[in-house]
C-alpha cells in the first residue's frame, strides 16, 4: 500500500524565483561613517512608519488598560473608552480632529441660529396673537357699542309708538 502511494507521487523540481538585484545607495549608520547600511525605499520608509505607529498605539492601549482596572462589568465600557481614545489619537495624528472640531462648531452655530429663529418666530407668533386678541377686543367693544346704540334707538322708537310722524320729524328716515 505504501509502495503504491510512493509510485503515484512524483517529485517536481521547484523553479527558483528570480530575485531582482538592485544596487542601493549606502548611507552612513553613525556619525563616524564606520558602518554603512542600504538606503531605504519609499515603501520601506512607509512600512517602518506604520510599524512605529502601531507600536505607539499598542503601547497606548496597554497603558489605558492598566489605568482602567475594573470588574468584568466594566470591560465593555473600558474597551469603548480605549477605542475612542485610539480613534481620537489617530484623528489627531492625521489632522482630522481639527476638521471634526470645525464641523462640530459649524453645527453648533447652525443649531444656535435655528434656536434663535425659532425664538424670533415664537415672539412674532405671540405678538400676532396679542395683536389679534387686541383686535378682537376692539371689535367686541365696537359691537357692544353698536348693540347699545341700537337698543337705545329701539327704545326711542318704542316710545313713539304712535303713528310715527313725530319720530321721523325728529330723527329722520335714516334712523330706521
Amino acid at each position: 500500500m505504501f509502495a503504491r502511494e510512493a509510485k503515484k507521487t512524483t517529485l517536481t523540481a521547484v523553479k527558483p524565483v528570480p530575485q531582482k538585484i538592485t544596487e542601493r545607495k549606502m548611507r552612513p549608520c553613525s556619525k563616524n561613517n564606520e558602518e554603512q547600511r542600504p538606503e531605504l525605499d519609499a515603501t520601506e520608509k512607509e512600512n517602518m512608519r506604520v510599524e512605529v505607529k502601531r507600536a505607539h498605539i499598542n503601547q497606548f492601549a496597554a497603558e489605558r488598560t492598566k489605568q482602567h482596572l475594573g470588574t468584568n462589568d466594566d470591560k465593555r465600557e473600558i474597551q469603548m473608552k480605549i477605542h475612542e481614545d485610539l480613534k481620537t489619537q489617530l484623528m489627531v495624528n492625521n489632522g482630522i480632529k481639527r476638521n471634526e472640531t470645525i464641523i462640530e462648531k459649524v453645527h453648533e452655530e447652525k443649531l444656535a441660529r435655528d434656536a434663535e429663529s425659532r425664538k424670533i418666530s415664537y415672539e412674532n407668533y405671540l405678538a400676532d396673537k396679542k395683536s389679534k386678541f387686541a383686535a378682537d377686543q376692539m371689535l367686541n367693544k365696537k359691537m357692544a357699542a353698536e348693540k347699545a346704540f341700537r337698543e337705545k334707538q329701539n327704545k326711542k322708537i318704542d316710545a313713539y309708538a304712535g303713528d310715527g310722524t313725530e319720530f321721523f320729524e325728529k330723527f329722520g328716515t335714516s334712523a330706521l
